[in-house]
């Protein structure tokens, strides 16, 4: 026991010398670690960075905002993919087949040929200027979809669950259908083979010399109520009836 206890108070008086230098050690020894951590925080912050590049596209520009046209560069020629991706790029007097507009994405048509259908997914922009598309335009959920200036549709325009549209002079043989959108809502001059359907879409809709003569113009449950006139339909319903 009192072997014990020598060795023990040895012990102590030694490890008090040596305080000094292990402090010292400690101290050489601590930015080194720091620097190793840091190097795998660097590693997770690269990540994050990468993870959260809007800017891999080329343009820069958050998912999500739509793109100015003219701020949009070349999109590649058609290749043999189909659907044509059209992120974030205007595409000029071209033959393509069907077109897909990926999420939070903008794509400019100037004078394009589509042989299928227009596809924009959830978040996606659409401005589409004197096109000729054969099939459908068609959305759920598109931030905004534009169809300007004598374009033609060959099938309907559906634009479902999304935010704003602005469609104009536009020759459509199918439908034009807005449904549940969310964000104002303008068609103008635009002449329909089928029906104009207006329903349930809750930021305002404005309906002004469009004309339908083998369809019927329908709106229903729309808050507010459609406004404008001048529209020529085979039968007016419901909210449209005096539009």
């Amino acid at each position: 026991m009192l072997a014990f206890g020598a060795a023990d108070l040895h012990g102590k008086t030694d490890m008090s010398r040596r305080l000094p230098s292990l402090a010292i050690a400690l101290l050489l020894v601590s930015p080194m670690s720091a620097c190793g951590g840091g190097g795998g925080g660097g590693d997770d912050a690269g990540a994050a960075t990468g993870g959260g590049n809007t800017g891999g596209d080329g343009t820069g520009v958050t998912p999500g905002m739509q793109i100015p046209t003219a701020q949009l560069p070349p999109g590649p020629a058609p290749g043999g993919s189909d659907p044509y991706v059209c992120r974030n790029v205007q595409v000029g007097a071209v033959m393509l087949d069907n077109v897909f507009v990926p999420e939070g994405a903008t794509c400019a048509m100037l004078g394009s040929q589509a042989d299928g259908t227009i596809e924009i997914a959830r978040g996606g922009f659409l401005d589409a200027i004197d096109v000729r598309v054969d099939g459908n335009i068609q959305a759920e959920g598109a931030g905004h979809v534009s169809v300007t200036r004598q374009s033609f549709v060959g099938g309907s325009i559906q634009l479902e669950q999304g935010q704003s549209a602005f469609l104009q002079d536009v020759r459509v043989t199918g439908d034009i259908q807005l449904f549940s959108n969310a964000g104002a809502l303008r068609a103008e001059r635009n002449v329909v083979g089928g029906n104009i359907q207006v329903n349930q879409n809750t930021r305002g809709v404005t309906l002004v010399a469009n004309s339908a003569t083998n369809g019927n113009l329908q709106c229903q449950a729309n808050r507010p109520a459609p406004t404008g006139s001048g529209n020529v339909a085979a039968q007016k319903e419901d909210q449209c009836r005096t539009l």
